[in-house]
């Protein structure tokens, strides 16, 4: 009961003093509306420029992008926030000389403005000054200016790209040349076709004394001295072609070896070379592009101050101050009341 009637006594005194409320409710309207009136307009220009992702034409591409590579795409944000193209800017137009005390961290908080549209690949560059047609100027440059940058980013990442593949196309076509020279070289000085001759002729030779022996064998009429000669030429000639095949076999080996050296230089070159062409072919497609789609026009209608905006903080304001300082004086008139 006692809390009830705390309630009701509190609403009486509000009630009570409507006057001060409302009295508080115009004054702040009035000085926001005066602050609104006297303060300086600001303009916002903005500009606006496409992401075009890598291979933009292939459809199945384009439904591969993610939140996460939208999200990837902020880095674009700090090229067109960067210090050195705000210092461009500035020198371009002579902002410095509109507002001299101003230092070029509150220039770059207040001057320009870099965001991605929500689920877009659009990058806006927002710019606010006090002149409209200046504002629109100086979007347009930094926008114009940070395809540029982007655009020499991607030559130089190119570049660099095709001199490395040109560097290593190069250096395996100069291993390539020295592995045919090495395999001519190994074709001349380790020719196996005299070797197969000498061996073929040293196997009928085998053969016809193998026959000899078999037929003095046989017929029994054995001579031992000539025997001994026939057995004795068996085993010169089984130890010549023994020598003449591990010849043989050196020879074949240093030959297959040159032309598996040959074969993997070539494969080597051949990789290289595709690699430098698919390059060369790629160039300026491999990375996301920035394209102008929107310049911007002069604004006509300032974006500060906002009258309704300040008008509505300033009627809150007051409204939550006169009820706050009301309650506070009520609360005090009950302690003394005790």
């Amino acid at each position: 009961m006692a809390d009830q009637f705390e309630a009701y006594r509190y609403a009486h005194y509000l009630r009570s003093r409507w006057r001060f409320i409302g009295l508080a409710c115009v004054s702040a309207l009035c000085l926001a509306a005066l602050f609104t009136f006297v303060k300086s307009k600001e303009y916002t220009a903005t500009a606006r420029l496409l992401i075009e992702i890598p291979g933009g034409s292939d459809p199945r591409i384009s439904t591969a992008i993610s939140a996460v590579y939208l999200d990837s795409l902020r880095t674009y944000e700090q090229l067109a926030l960067s210090d050195k193209l705000l210092q461009e800017a500035m020198e371009k137009f002579r902002l410095r000389e509109l507002i001299p005390g101003r230092t070029i961290e509150s220039w770059k908080s207040r001057l320009v403005k870099v965001g991605l549209v929500r689920n877009t690949r659009i990058l806006e560059v927002a710019v606010t000054l006090n002149d409209p047609k200046q504002a629109q100027a100086v979007a347009q440059f930094i926008a114009e200016q940070v395809v540029l940058m982007n655009r020499n980013l991607i030559q130089a990442a190119d570049d660099a790209s095709l001199m490395q593949a040109m560097n290593e196309a190069y250096n395996s076509k100069r291993t390539l040349l020295k592995t045919e020279v090495e395999l001519s070289t190994a074709i001349k000085n380790n020719s196996v076709d005299a070797l197969h001759m000498r061996l073929q002729a040293l196997d009928l030779q085998r053969t016809r004394v193998q026959r000899e022996l078999m037929s003095d064998e046989l017929s029994g009429n054995v001579d031992a001295a000539r025997s001994g000669v026939l057995k004795k030429q068996l085993q010169e000639i089984d130890s010549t072609m023994e020598r003449a095949n591990k010849d043989l076999a050196e020879r074949t080996a240093r030959l297959q070896a040159a032309e598996e050296h040959h074969k993997i230089s070539l494969t080597a070159y051949e990789a290289a070379r595709k690699q430098y062409q698919d390059l060369q072919a790629a160039t300026g497609n491999r990375s996301e592009r920035l394209r102008m789609i929107d310049p911007g026009f002069v604004p006509e209608r300032p974006s500060s101050p906002n009258l309704a905006l300040n008008l509505a903080a300033a009627l809150l304001f007051a409204f939550t101050a006169s009820i706050g300082w009301l309650t506070v004086a009520f609360a005090m008139a009950g302690r003394s009341d005790d």
